[in-house]
């Protein structure tokens, strides 16, 4: 099959979402030009039996990759690896699309060649039904960029949910951690030594389901998978290192690597203090210091401080975040 989008729908126990999200994709006008790769990953609900329906139903656009659990990063690379088509993005199988905004990007990816395509997207507030726009204020939309002409713009807004990158770049990467939170930032950072042009396709497509219990932005969740935070920085880092970067390519892997770095710092320091936590953290700064200047400016004076590892900036800061986090319920 020669499609135009892959879309890779990592899966696991959502049977709840799979009727009420897939529709959003499968409109007739872009059957031939997308093919949507549901990667069930192990679910223990009719996740799969589900999909299977649509496949058997969409059998030109739908296609089921049913395989043993091994987490959101695990869903990725499996995409990754039987993707036809020309350009790939990934939403997740709680979150939808707006399948107008979709048709309008299908037809203007058609004449594209650029490495990586962005456009806006919703965060959706499913307590209240609110919306809020995360859009590229600083690039003009359908205008041709160099990646260093562009990168200084790309900010909070460059995410999971606004990225569509050539498929040929995304072979070219390593394997996205497996059994791992927060992988979406290797997705998303692991690409862009490849990327040499970028543009903004003013289409809000992907819907990002926010509010559900459990998940991985919340605090409690985010001290329970300290490791797992650790280990995506990590990763940034050493990846960075390995390939020498520098210039606007190093300067954007700094930026993510230090926000990933912040909030390691807060989810271990945010635990009242005890020797195991702290054992970690020592761990964890002996590893990071093998990648990246821990006296680097790029990283905040609070960050470069809990870099200096030793027991008493480790109970300062723990007393100060866990107080934090009783009194706000944030990081």
């Amino acid at each position: 099959m020669n499609k135009i989008l892959t879309i890779v729908i990592p899966a696991y126990n959502v049977e709840n979402y799979l009727d009420e999200i897939l529709p959003t994709f499968l409109d007739n006008e872009i059957l031939n030009d997308i093919e949507i790769i549901i990667v069930n990953d192990g679910s223990k609900d009719n996740t799969a039996i589900i999909a299977r329906e649509y496949e058997k139903k969409y059998p030109q656009t739908v296609v089921l990759i049913d395989k043993e659990n091994g987490g959101h990063g695990s869903t990725i690379n499996s995409g990754i690896k039987h993707a036809n088509g020309k350009y790939l993005r990934v939403i997740d199988g709680d979150d939808w699309v707006d399948t107008n905004a979709l048709k309008n990007f299908i037809n203007k990816l058609k004449s594209l060649n650029e490495d990586l395509v962005l456009t806006p997207f919703n965060n959706v507030y499913i307590t209240n039904n609110q919306k809020e726009k995360i859009e590229f204020k600083d690039i003009i939309p359908e205008k041709k960029y160099s990646f260093e002409e562009a990168s200084n713009s790309l900010s909070r807004a460059y995410q999971i949910h606004s990225a569509t990158f050539k498929t040929e770049i995304l072979h070219k990467i390593p394997k996205i951690a497996e059994n791992c939170f927060y992988v979406d930032q290797e997705f998303i950072m692991y690409p862009i030594p490849f990327i040499k042009t970028l543009i903004l396709i003013d289409e809000t497509v992907y819907q990002y389901r926010l509010g559900t219990s459990g998940q991985s932005v919340a605090v409690k969740s985010q001290q329970k998978n300290r490791q797992m935070l650790a280990r995506v920085t990590t990763d940034l880092a050493k990846y960075m290192k390995e390939l020498k970067l520098d210039g606007v390519y190093q300067d954007m892997m700094y930026s993510r690597i230090s926000g990933m770095l912040h909030s390691t710092v807060k989810a271990y320091h945010s635990i009242r203090s005890n020797k195991n936590v702290y054992e970690e953290w020592k761990k964890f700064v002996e590893i990071i210091s093998n990648y990246v200047d821990v006296d680097s400016k790029r990283f905040s004076k609070i960050d470069t401080y809990a870099l200096k590892e030793n027991k008493i900036s480790y109970m300062v800061l723990s007393n100060y975040y866990y107080i934090k986090t009783v009194l706000t319920g944030r990081l």
